[in-house]
């Protein structure tokens, strides 16, 4: 299924990824998908962690990037979700939410102090356009949904996340 792929994709793996096999994923994956572009860089399964690593400058610098796409700007192209497609996100979480019961909390850039719910958040965020999220191991990205909604639902911003696509690997590819 993934061989019928026609996005561009580019694939960041560690060379010396001690947790996952990325090296092995990321052949299979280059020889799966017809699109998709690898680099191996130094480094083992926190990449992103240490600042090493410039996303940016690696998608931009990649054959993924056509010269056309180039000048398009990923962040103003954004489309948002529609609100009923909102909706039933935020209903999709329910059981999940039932589960987990979670609980936000943020903290005030100028005093410090830690405070039940987003509104220091929101006054960081910008006032229009998206946000990228990126988080690094949480729930398995189960709690991913979960955290967008709450922060959408107390802020008014959407947040875009990543998830690793591991989590939706089936049987049927």
């Amino acid at each position: 299924r993934m061989g019928g792929a026609e996005v561009p994709c580019l694939v960041i793996a560690g060379d010396d990824d001690n947790v996952l096999p990325s090296k092995d994923e990321s052949k299979r994956l280059s020889k799966e998908m017809p699109n998709c572009a690898v680099m191996a860089v130094k480094g083992g399964h926190l990449l992103l962690d240490g600042g090493g690593v410039n996303v940016t400058k690696a998608v931009m610098s990649s054959r993924t990037v056509s010269p056309i796409s180039s000048r398009k700007n990923p962040v103003d192209a954004w489309t948002p979700p529609s609100k009923e497609e909102i909706r039933n996100a935020t209903e999709s979480l329910g059981t999940l939410r039932r589960l987990t019961s979670p609980v936000f909390f943020s903290t005030d850039a100028e005093s410090g102090n830690v405070e039940q719910g987003l509104r220091s958040l929101s006054a960081a965020l910008p006032g229009d356009g998206p946000v990228l999220f990126v988080g690094n191991h949480q729930l398995l990205a189960l709690d991913l949904g979960v955290l967008l909604d709450g922060v959408y639902q107390e802020t008014g911003t959407l947040l875009r996340g990543l998830a690793h696509p591991m989590l939706f690997d089936s049987e049927n590819g």
